[in-house]
């Protein structure tokens, strides 16, 4: 019997996660607004507060960074992991502001932030472009042989890198995508869930004619 061996990149190959926060250290309905992020970063606010604020004014019942130990605990045993941040609060926060505001362990791993590039345009959502702006900052941050993966509840952004992205369900890092990021570091290769069922894929079947409005 022959047996195949598969390629394992060297355990001291740097290695950096394109990190997401709301969807994945806490429920995507429970960012905080724009206006507690900018009361965070003007001062006005503590992180005690922020999180306060956040969780009172969430759309799902959440609480900020809920999932952050779970996230921590799956990354704890590979120490030389590097986060930058992909999220939408490094419009609102610069890099020592987001890591004034995530929990220690988390923000002793922040290497920076993508750029603050729009990500919407008149037409929506730009496809791929976390992916896109990853691959800027591992350019001009990144040794050569580098390796980056994704950690996203939402895959049009990353459209194009399916295979670096590990994908959270909207409520955040749960026990099997704890485990999807722990193998992701292992071989840099990423796992994105099955896609959602859309209405237009299901408009033709008994739920969509039965949902069908007049």
């Amino acid at each position: 019997m022959q047996f195949i061996q598969t390629h394992q990149p060297a355990e001291d190959t740097e290695m950096y996660l394109a990190l997401d926060l709301d969807g994945v250290l806490h429920h995507h309905a429970g960012a905080p607004l724009v206006s507690q992020c900018k009361a965070f970063a003007g001062g006005r606010i503590g992180r005690d507060e922020l999180i306060s604020l956040a969780s009172e004014s969430a759309l799902w019942p959440s609480i900020l960074f809920e999932r952050a130990e779970m996230f921590s605990r799956t990354i704890t045993a590979a120490p030389s992991v590097k986060i930058v941040i992909a999220s939408a609060w490094r419009y609102d926060l610069s890099v020592a502001q987001l890591q004034a505001a995530l929990p220690a362990e988390i923000a002793a791993r922040v290497a920076g932030a993508l750029d603050n590039d729009r990500e919407q345009d008149s037409d929506g959502l730009l496809q791929g472009i976390r992916g896109r702006l990853m691959e800027r900052w591992m350019a001009q941050h990144a040794a050569p042989d580098a390796r980056w993966i994704a950690l996203d509840d939402n895959r049009a952004y990353w459209s194009g890198y399916l295979h670096r992205l590990v994908e959270c369900p909207h409520a955040g890092i749960d026990a099997a995508t704890s485990r999807r990021l722990k193998a992701a570091i292992r071989t840099g290769v990423g796992s994105p869930r099955p896609p959602m069922v859309t209405p237009a894929r299901i408009q033709h079947s008994a739920v969509g004619q039965a949902l069908a409005l007049p």
